[in-house]
């Protein structure tokens, strides 16, 4: 939330930050309704979530990297292995499990994303989610049905409809993953 409303301040069309830059680099005639266009409100969005999403994998990374054996290394280059095939051979599938806990969270996440489009939504909330419903999501879909409709069944049944889409795209992952280590 505290990174949704920072980016609403810097897209903000009267002082936001982005604004000014547009502005002092290319003219008066740059400046953007990032909130009332429905052809830029979905990069607005999609924008600040690709910003907040790597500082978690980084870290993640990270501490991947550091945990594999530097022995693996000084042998493959005893075996004459050079950097590519270290890295191929050595790297990536001790890294793997990191690899596949990301990919599984960052699907979930996208499948399950709320907090930006409801903040980035005006703050008269009218039940729309930006220009057009730009921002729509499946989960402020079911927000906007269960809160501001008071329509509880169907907000119920579309939740556990997720459920089961989340569920089946979690099981093909590990049904892939699992699939990749056996031919590994």
């Amino acid at each position: 939330i505290a990174v949704s409303i920072m980016w609403m301040w810097m897209f903000n069309d009267s002082f936001g930050i982005i604004n000014d830059l547009l502005v002092r680099m290319f003219g008066e005639g740059a400046r953007v309704q990032w909130f009332n266009d429905p052809s830029v409100y979905t990069w607005m969005i999609f924008i600040v979530t690709v910003w907040q999403a790597p500082g978690y994998g980084i870290v993640m990374y990270k501490a991947a990297l550091g945990s594999v054996d530097p022995a693996l290394y000084e042998a493959a280059q005893m075996d004459g292995a050079n950097a590519w095939t270290q890295f191929y051979k050595i790297t990536l599938p001790s890294i793997a499990p990191t690899t596949f806990y990301l990919l599984m969270a960052g699907v979930i996440a996208g499948l399950l994303s709320f907090d930006i489009p409801k903040l980035f939504s005006p703050l008269d909330w009218t039940g729309e989610a930006g220009p057009d419903n730009m921002g729509l999501t499946t989960v402020l879909y079911v927000y906007i049905r269960g809160m501001t409709y008071h329509d509880m069944p169907a907000a119920s049944v579309m939740s556990w409809v997720m459920f089961v889409i989340t569920f089946i795209a979690s099981f093909i992952m590990f049904k892939m993953r699992n699939r990749k280590e056996r031919e590994a």
